[in-house]
């Protein structure tokens, strides 16, 4: 190779090393490929991403035009790097060149719930939904969104519709429990249980959100109740025990005081559509002014650190790093 050439070549990277998330789609071994992606980048495939961006005559040939498909990926690229405004200029380039885009709203819409901007979140969760009124997952999200912003009626129905267009879907069926509990209705969290699980399983994972929220005399029933149901269930006769341990070193407790919703069970779904593929998914923030468990009862013995949470999905998140 002559010198001039070995200049051309050294140039050319030079140029996609500088260029980072904002335009350089000729090598997808840069991007979202990586093996450092982060978990909001892990799950999303798709077939544009083999795709040469360019015609054949080198170089300098004209870039072919990107896909949205590109445009996301390029963005869960920039969502790694912390890069949220390069992630939001890309999302926005994917719905210029295709509105109704449903992959792209979604993502874009768990980017600005990772960021607690609620509002401009919920207004992407709607359009998704208007783009694919068939599309769970995005009633399942617009109901977490919502629940968070403190309006649960709007929550319950989006959940619920969720529910009715995948209701074997674990995931819709515990949120919406969870949803039901902070609203003080157990028996509707119960059937919503009962319709995935085993009636001992059901009943042990309204006994996990009722002690979460400080109802202890009512989630000890539930733990009895599974017990009763499955002799063998050695997590529900565990909870049992230490809840009446509990309970016997202060047999007179102060009335617990019911927390309203911080929602931080409810999760966003990690989607699977047949139609759209997989979207990457932003953990739902944390809540920051929960009050715990123990205010009610503060001289007893703290939850057992070794006893499983709560069946399937429904767990407590990790905060947003």
């Amino acid at each position: 190779m002559s010198s001039i050439s070995q200049f051309i070549c050294l140039l050319a990277c030079f140029a996609v090393s500088l260029s980072g998330c904002t335009g350089w789609f000729s090598s997808p071994s840069l991007s979202w490929m990586s093996p450092k992606k982060s978990a909001a980048t892990s799950t999303f495939s798709t077939d544009s991403a083999t795709a040469s961006t360019t015609t054949s005559g080198g170089l300098f040939a004209k870039k072919e035009k990107a896909t949205p498909d590109l445009y996301v990926a390029t963005a869960r690229l920039c969502e790694s790097r912390s890069d949220f405004s390069g992630a939001e200029a890309q999302y926005e380039k994917a719905l210029k060149e295709s509105p109704n885009y449903v992959p792209a709203l979604l993502s874009y819409a768990h980017l600005m719930d990772h960021q607690i901007k609620l509002a401009e979140a919920t207004k992407l969760y709607e359009r998704a939904i208007k783009a694919n009124p068939k599309e769970a997952a995005a009633y399942n999200d617009l109901g977490l969104c919502v629940a968070r912003r403190g309006m649960a009626a709007e929550a319950q129905t989006n959940l619920m519709k969720a529910v009715q267009l995948q209701p074997e879907k674990a995931l819709y069926r515990n949120n919406l429990a969870t949803l039901l509990v902070d609203q003080n209705k157990p028996d509707e969290a119960l059937a919503q249980l009962k319709a995935v699980n085993n009636e001992a399983i059901a009943n042990y994972d309204l006994a996990i959100l009722l002690e979460q929220r400080g109802q202890i005399g009512l989630a000890q029933a539930h733990f009895q109740h599974a017990v009763e149901l499955d002799p063998a269930f050695a997590e529900a006769r565990q909870w049992s025990q230490q809840i009446a341990a509990r309970i016997a070193a202060n047999p007179a407790p102060a009335t617990p005081v019911y927390e309203a919703s911080t929602n931080q069970q409810l999760r966003m779904a990690s989607v699977q559509s047949p139609k759209y593929g997989s979207y990457g998914i932003a953990p739902v923030p944390p809540a920051s002014n929960r009050i715990p468990t123990q205010a009610a009862f503060p001289n007893i013995a703290q939850t057992p650190q070794n006893v499983p949470p709560l069946n399937n999905d429904l767990r407590a998140l990790p905060p947003v790093q």
